[in-house]
């Protein structure tokens, strides 16, 4: 009885799915501070990212596989320096841009454990060009 109840408790320890953590960040490289907007505007999504920083824009965990960022509730994304929009980003927009997830060019993998990503979007001057 013993043994049925310890190898019991041990398949229990071994089969549990581990958590699979990501962190999605914006990052902030223009000397200026960026806000974003999420339109259709709910206030509650904007932030503001001072000059050379970061912010989080979505973490989360989940078991079995990776989560991933979905911002296909929003219609466009702005990119707001001086009170002046400066760049408006679309679902369907070409070339680099904050709704392409899985595109390289947008959002770089900067860690990469077996139960941890992080995903970067960098804002640049050629971005508000």
């Amino acid at each position: 009885m013993k043994n049925i109840l310890l190898i019991g408790i041990i398949l229990m320890l071994f089969s549990c799915d581990p958590d699979y953590c990501s962190n999605y960040n914006v990052s902030n490289k223009v000397d200026t501070p960026i806000e974003i907007r999420f339109f259709p505007n709910t206030n509650a999504n904007n932030f503001t990212i001072e000059a050379q920083d970061y912010k989080i824009l979505s973490e989360g965990c989940s078991l079995g596989g990776f989560s991933t960022l979905t911002l296909q509730d929003n219609d466009s994304i702005q990119l707001v320096s001086n009170n002046e929009v400066v760049k408006t980003y679309y679902p369907d927009g070409e070339g680099k841009n904050i709704y392409k997830i899985d595109d390289p060019v947008s959002w770089s993998l900067v860690k990469n454990d077996k139960y941890y990503r992080i995903y970067e979007f960098i804002i640049t001057n050629e971005d508000l060009d």
